[in-house]
């Protein structure tokens, strides 16, 4: 059996904005355009009645073909609110982006506060036995999903 990562998918409250977010903070680039699609197939597929959705696909400059990709929907209608989770909230928590240095690490840093992104932790460093050196910091997207940044060296 083969298997592989599609996509990771974001529901967005605002779609433009987001896309702005990832593009101009963290360099992704449209991969597959922007497109809007509803009908029975989309509710019976997502589970949710009268669907209609936006969407956008998004990919880092550098991937190969075949990465796996970031998707941005936006629904139509109206979805319950609820509070940003903590990254210790069971279920899928965050997404990761690694880069090169310490040093593009505090520059995205900078990109994704500038951008409207929102701070979590502090950029923390560590060694680890074996594995070698981590540097990270949890953050946020405009929307409140939780981002990480980090990088390893050994």
């Amino acid at each position: 059996m083969r298997i592989r990562l599609a996509h990771v998918s974001i529901t967005a409250k605002d779609l433009s904005k987001l896309r702005e977010f990832y593009e101009k903070a963290l360099g992704f680039v449209e991969t597959k355009p922007e497109r809007e699609f509803s009908g029975k197939w989309l509710d019976k597929g997502t589970g949710v009645p009268g669907a209609g959705i936006k969407r956008v696909h998004l990919k880092l400059p550098d991937d190969e073909p075949g990465s796996a990709l970031l998707e941005i929907i936006e629904y139509t209608g109206k979805a319950g609110a609820s509070a940003t989770p903590a990254a210790n909230t069971p279920g899928l928590r965050h997404v990761a982006f690694e880069v090169e240095t310490p040093e593009e690490l505090a520059r995205i840093h900078k990109l994704v506060l500038k951008n409207s992104g929102g701070r979590l932790g502090e950029i923390s460093e560590k060694e680890i036995d074996g594995l070698g050196t981590v540097t990270f910091v949890y953050m946020t997207d405009p929307e409140g999903n939780i981002i990480e940044l980090l990088n390893w060296r050994t």
